[in-house]
């Protein structure tokens, strides 16, 4: 019996860093999905509830944070790891959020974090 894949829903606007990293988790053993707003995004994660979003911190509509707060909020997806992949600066009050990273960062080191983190939750 093969072992279930580890589930990520990324959330990031640029497109093409959104695909490319699903791309990236899938050779690494996830099972990723791009979402390219916070609103898709969230929709998403409710449907799927995986086991970790990594997201970014600034998208039109719907911020990272505000997605962050929504998820920690709905009874059905709150244990979810959540790891923010962002160009920004590390903000002072991430409530929340299991993890920060500021990009670029290497691929071992990001599926490291994510695994650390659904193990966390799953714990």
């Amino acid at each position: 019996m093969t072992p279930r894949r580890p589930s990520v829903v990324i959330i990031n606007d640029h497109i093409d860093t959104c695909t490319g990293l699903a791309e990236l988790l899938e050779l690494d053993g996830f099972e990723a999905y791009s979402c390219f707003s916070g609103v898709e995004g969230l929709y998403q994660v409710t449907i799927r509830t995986p086991d970790a979003v990594l997201l970014d911190m600034n998208m039109p509509g719907m911020s990272g944070l505000e997605v962050c707060a929504a998820i920690r909020n709905r009874q059905s997806i709150a244990n979810t790891a959540i790891v923010f992949h962002s160009g920004e600066q590390k903000p002072a009050n991430l409530d929340g959020a299991d993890a920060f990273l500021t990009y670029p960062v290497p691929l071992d080191i990001l599926a490291a974090v994510l695994r650390a983190t659904i193990s966390k939750r799953s714990a």
